[in-house]
């Protein structure tokens, strides 16, 4: 099981800060992205990106394992 946390607004749209997902390696983070907002919709719509055991990963990144994802949502300032 994959531990998923959701930050910020990304926390309201799916109401859950945290959940346990069973995911099927590998998988690209994209894919990883799909599977997430086929279980909370309302995210499709959103702007966010995925940290996987706390490093930033690009879409195309290609995952053998995940012990924690986080979804940050887009962060503004200077």
């Amino acid at each position: 099981m994959t531990r998923i946390r959701y930050f910020g607004p990304l926390m309201e749209l799916t109401g859950t800060d945290e959940e346990h997902l069973n995911i099927t390696f590998p998988l690209t983070v994209g894919e990883l992205r799909g599977a997430l907002e086929q279980q909370h919709p309302a995210l499709a719509t959103e702007s966010f990106r995925i940290a996987v055991d706390a490093v930033m990963r690009d879409t195309d990144t290609t995952l053998s394992a995940a012990g924690e994802v986080a979804c940050l949502p887009a962060f503004a300032g200077g």
